[in-house]
């Protein structure tokens, strides 16, 4: 009979404890849904996942990125052609971007890089905002899609040289 009281109290501490537990999953959340609409733009978040699960948590809190955009004549479809990009001049446009992002861009075809090592290719249409989210941490990665389309994982340029 003395054990029952015992156990009643490790089970409520151990209540208490995961009730105390926050497991920030805000980022991971948020890239299940399109950016707002911002005109001709690319938008996203910006998430980082946690390579190690505590307390039953694989945290995925919203993060920040540096992006540095380049203006290209067509779709980059290689690693080569986007190192060759990045190497022979400096970005069109450089941001810090804080857990949500949004960049004003001509229609055109551009080289999206939020990571020194790891890009994307995006076309920017007329009056319509495209999702790009980035999530880094183990394996960083890049989501997009237009209004009307799912998101979907985009391919990844991956340079031989970072970014300076």
């Amino acid at each position: 009979m003395a054990r029952l009281p015992i156990q009643l109290s490790f089970s409520a501490v151990a209540l208490a404890f995961l009730a105390c537990n926050n497991c920030d999953r805000s980022g991971c959340e948020a890239l299940q849904h399109h950016a707002e609409d911002a005109g001709t733009a690319v938008a996203g978040v910006i998430a980082y996942v946690d390579d190690v699960v505590a307390n039953g948590c694989l945290a995925c809190p919203l993060s920040s990125a540096h992006i540095e955009v380049w203006e290209v004549d067509e779709p980059v479809d290689s690693d080569e052609a986007a190192q060759a990009i990045v190497s022979a001049r400096d970005s069109d446009v450089t941001i810090e971007a804080d857990e949500r992002y949004v960049l004003e861009l001509d229609p055109g075809d551009y080289l999206f890089c939020a990571h020194p090592y790891q890009c994307t290719t995006v076309e920017v249409i007329e009056d319509e905002t495209l999702t790009v989210h980035f999530t880094w941490g183990g394996s960083p990665s890049y989501t997009k899609g237009r209004p009307d389309e799912e998101l979907e994982g985009a391919p990844t340029l991956q340079l031989d040289e970072p970014i300076e």
